[in-house]
């Protein structure tokens, strides 16, 4: 390609051929519509491969780095990514590198789809993966604007503006959310029976908000805390405070309770309120929300 564009057209000129038509050059533009579309393709079936075996052999390929637990499928997308731009940056030739660059972020917003489209899943899959999916996530986030970078420096000023890696930073953002969408939905699932309890006998008897913040404090503080970056983990406790204090306040002004405000109901209320600001209250969010 490199030829066609300098050696090409210049032993043309020197044999007195002026306009020849139809131009090499013209016929390469299909060519590389094609090249586009192989690449596509084929980012698509080795990223397929990269996630089945992701989920398949979650154990082999987990790992935790600087105390985050991820898998090894970011490294591995964007090693095959690389070996794309690798090619067409060898061919000097900024248009194709251009449209691989196109098929490069319908890839990366295939991958996250096909990942967000794991967490349908969430009741069945290891605790420790659906945690690896929000860092894995967010490092491919932070993979592609170094990718954004580097192909931005590569380009001509005529052709720069033209690239658009946004759709998949965004994307992975997005991605990101849904992960810890999820691991919310971990918690609150493991508390929601208990939560029918509030107000009942055994409330008053400290066997329902007890053991339901105690469940989300395991969880935030065991299991999150440890291998999530704190705003994540504080994402996380914002979600869950506001689901439970929407619960909590629909039970205490729920028809079945009305009426029912005695000295031990209001004390205990008190109580509750001062449980939660213990567990709720080490997120910065969840103090900012004034609950």
């Amino acid at each position: 390609m490199f030829w066609a564009r300098t050696d090409y057209t210049q032993q043309l000129a020197r044999l007195g051929a002026v306009n020849v038509k139809p131009s090499l050059l013209d016929a390469l533009l299909p060519l590389i519509t094609q090249y586009k579309e192989r690449v596509k393709s084929k980012l698509y079936e080795w990223f397929d491969t990269i996630l089945r075996r992701d989920v398949e052999k979650v154990a082999e390929t987990i790992q935790l780095i600087d105390g985050q637990l991820l898998t090894t499928a970011p490294v591995d997308v964007f090693d095959c990514v690389q070996q794309q731009v690798t090619v067409a940056e060898d061919t000097a030739y900024p248009p194709l590198q251009l449209e691989v660059a196109h098929a490069i972020v319908g890839a990366l917003l295939y991958f996250k789809d096909q990942a967000v489209a794991l967490l349908s899943q969430w009741k069945t899959l290891e605790l420790e993966y659906l945690i690896a999916l929000v860092n894995n996530t967010d490092k491919c986030c932070e993979l592609t604007e170094g990718l954004a970078d580097r192909l931005s420096a590569k380009l001509p000023p005529e052709l720069r503006d033209n690239l658009d890696m946004q759709p998949a930073i965004q994307g992975f953002t997005q991605g990101v959310n849904a992960c810890l969408t999820a691991l919310v939905k971990v918690i609150l699932y493991d508390v929601n029976s208990t939560m029918y309890e509030l107000f009942e006998a055994d409330w008053l008897r400290g066997q329902v908000t007890e053991p339901v913040l105690a469940c989300a404090e395991a969880y935030l503080e065991d299991d999150y805390r440890p291998y999530l970056l704190e705003p994540f983990v504080n994402r996380i406790s914002l979600d869950c405070l506001g689901v439970l204090v929407y619960r909590y306040s629909e039970e205490m002004f729920g028809a079945k309770h009305q009426h029912r405000f005695s000295p031990d109901v209001i004390a205990k209320v008190r109580s509750d309120v001062e449980a939660i600001h213990a567990v709720f209250g080490k997120c910065a969010y969840c103090r900012a929300a004034r609950y």
